[in-house]
């Protein structure tokens, strides 16, 4: 146990408890596993007795993996321990939860003991699946829902999900699922994952990734607010990444931003440390008179939002509204309508206001290569026309011109989606009008689903399994009543094969492995046994500078991650770990290992770590990527690898 007080003083106390049975049987499984690997599942028996004699072991799998047998008999002697492996092929991914029993018999005949225990693993697929998702609103008596699936998933095998609605707030729920699940957690996309909850409470029952308690979803938000201040530097400001030392001001501002709604949503949130917060923002304001002049779009942009943070905080800074807007004309309009946000949270002049959202006002529109999005720009003068005149007619171009930006069902990135979740709640609940009672019927190869949707059930989910037989047939929704309901038809496929080539979309990737011998030199990864120890380099070639950067690099299942800052496991013949590729954070999981930079330069960059062999038998290493989180179309991946390592030496 450890205690730390906010002055970084620390305390710890531990203790110990012991389980000794007479006759253990304790499982050794690697962390995780995919489909198509075959392993050698490993358990442990341990004799604590004066008896010697013969013991059965016996594993019951579900249906994730198949084995030779799942029986085995072996003497074990007294006081002794011994090894029994299982010979084990994964096939459906899952969370595989088996029984192990141990059935001693001492040679006496008499004495008999007996051990059971349940292991967990997580199996996953070792290419990425493939997903689409498809919005289509109807009043029709009858539609079909696959038209506009592409084959190639239809041909494989997975699942498709059918959720019905009576509500366009249906429309969202892509988009939020991206905010979910996006796998990283910089300040911004911790921030932004953290919005669906604090906006979306009303519509919980109508979306299915909401669909929480009030507990679970309070208890999300608080890991959120948590999160965000493990990037607090001693200046008050937010770092990019947990514990960094930098303070970077566009973070603070849009972390400060989610925290103040979330103070508005009725969460806790540290006075003292958000107070530190909001003061770095307001003091890096300072000078920005003389300086105004020197700014880019992106410096604007940071500022903008920073006066929007402050604002909604209730801390507002008149005086720099008016300052910028004295260089309105040069503003892109997404920062003129950050601006606007910012004068009418603080009742400022709506004359003021009006001239940012000027319609007529020249586009200027900048990638600054940081975080923008088109959609971004979208929602923010969406938002702000929410706030100024929400009934006024440039409200329904800018919903037509936002949803019509979507591709397969969200915004792209988490700054797309967060920014039009943001601008487009306010507008769904104001124009959620209508009849709520729909009855009707999802059918798909022989299988069907009845809806019937209501004001306190506006929601239906309907899950079919996906084969080539299914792929073929039309699915059907019927709809007698021709009322309008709202449909997201999720399809999940599992491609035929499971290696995948090389990709270059913008940056070249490749991976090889090589075994770290006793002497700490490099040969061929051949022969590698259990406990053996592995050099993984990844070769990066960037051809353009790239800001955000990030790496993923999954393990096969035959091997486990090594702390790299381990000074010991460096190796002989030049290959020093990670001198080539500088990180700005990492991240060791059990199943990959995850590398990110704030800027990266044209060249050819090496990153290198360690890894050890956890398991015999063999595994898909699945491809490693290399992205640009905020420009996901330019990406790089290796091709899969198969790895093959033998039992323990």
């Amino acid at each position: 146990a450890v205690v730390q007080t906010e002055t970084d003083e620390f305390g710890s106390a531990e203790s110990a408890f012991e389980i000794a049975k007479p006759v253990m049987l304790e499982p050794a499984l690697p962390r995780f596993a995919n489909i198509s690997d075959k392993l050698a599942l490993r358990a442990v028996l341990h004799n604590e007795t004066d008896f010697s004699g013969e013991v059965e072991v016996r594993v019951e799998l579900d249906d994730t993996a198949t084995a030779d047998t799942t029986t085995r008999r072996l003497p074990l002697a007294a006081r002794e321990s011994a090894a029994v492996d299982f010979f084990v092929e994964f096939k459906n991914a899952g969370t595989a939860k088996w029984k192990w029993t141990a059935r001693f018999l001492a040679d006496d005949g008499k004495t008999a003991f007996r051990d059971t225990v349940q292991s967990t693993l997580k199996v996953g697929y070792p290419v990425p699946l493939l997903r689409e998702v498809h919005l289509r609103r109807t009043e029709a008596a009858e539609a079909e829902l696959l038209e506009k699936v592409n084959p190639v998933l239809l041909d494989g095998a997975g699942v498709v999900r059918v959720s019905v609605s009576n509500s366009r707030i249906l429309e969202m729920a892509e988009s939020i699922e991206q905010l979910l699940h996006y796998p990283y957690g910089c300040v911004e996309q911790t921030t932004s994952s953290m919005l669906p909850w604090l906006t979306l409470q009303d519509f919980r029952e109508s979306l299915p990734s909401l669909k929480h308690t009030e507990a679970e979803t309070r208890a999300v938000v608080n890991r959120s607010i948590d999160r965000i201040f493990t990037m607090q530097t001693a200046s008050g400001g937010l770092a990019y990444w947990p514990g960094g030392q930098e303070p970077m001001l566009w973070g603070s501002a849009y972390g400060g931003l989610g925290l103040a709604l979330a103070k508005r949503a009725g969460y806790e949130v540290p006075a003292e440390s958000f107070d530190r917060l909001c003061k770095y923002v307001s003091a890096q304001l300072r000078g920005m008179g003389e300086g105004a002049d020197k700014l880019d779009h992106y410096g604007f942009n940071e500022r903008c939002l920073a006066l929007y943070m402050l604002a909604l905080s209730g801390r507002a800074e008149p005086a720099y509204h008016e300052l910028i807007f004295t260089r309105r004309a040069g503003l892109t309009s997404e920062n003129r309508a950050l601006l606007a946000l910012a004068i009418l949270e603080s009742n400022g002049a709506r004359e003021m206001a009006a001239e940012l959202l000027d319609p007529k006002a020249p586009e200027k529109i900048h990638d600054d290569g940081m975080f923008w999005n088109a959609s971004r720009g979208q929602a923010t003068r969406l938002l702000a026309w929410s706030l100024y005149q929400p009934e006024a007619p440039a409200m329904d171009t800018l919903v037509a011109d936002l949803f019509g930006g979507r591709t397969s069902g969200h915004w792209r990135t988490t700054q797309g989606n967060a920014w039009s979740l943001l601008a487009l709640t306010n507008y769904i609940k104001r124009v959620e009008t209508g009849d709520k009672l729909i009855a009707g019927t999802v059918a798909w190869a022989g299988q069907s689903s009845a809806f019937q949707l209501a004001k306190d059930a506006p929601l239906h989910l309907a899950s079919f399994p996906l084969n080539a037989e299914n792929g073929v047939q039309p699915m059907k929704i019927a709809n007698p009543d021709k009322k309008r309901v709202f449909i997201e038809v999720e399809i999940e496929s599992r491609p035929r094969v499971v290696h995948q080539p090389r990709q270059d979309r913008g940056y070249g990737l490749s991976r090889t492995y090589a075994k770290i011998e006793d002497d700490d030199t490099l040969s061929e990864l051949k022969d590698a046994k259990v406990g053996d120890r592995v050099l993984v380099t990844l070769t990066l070639t960037a051809r353009e500078n790239a800001r955000f950067l990030a790496v993923e690099d999954p393990l096969p299942s035959v091997f486990e991650a090594v702390n790299p800052v381990f000074k010991t496991q460096e190796t002989k013949a030049g290959a020093a770990l990670g001198r080539d590729w500088v990180s700005d954070y990492k991240e060791l999981r059990d199943d990959r290992a995850l590398f990110f930079c704030d800027q990266l330069f044209p060249g050819t960059y090496t990153i290198r770590y360690l890894a050890r062999v956890r398991a015999a038998g063999t595994a898909t290493a699945p491809s490693a990527k290399v992205e640009e989180m905020y420009h996901p179309e330019r990406f790089g991946m290796t091709e899969t690898q198969l790895v093959s390592t033998g039992a323990l030496k």
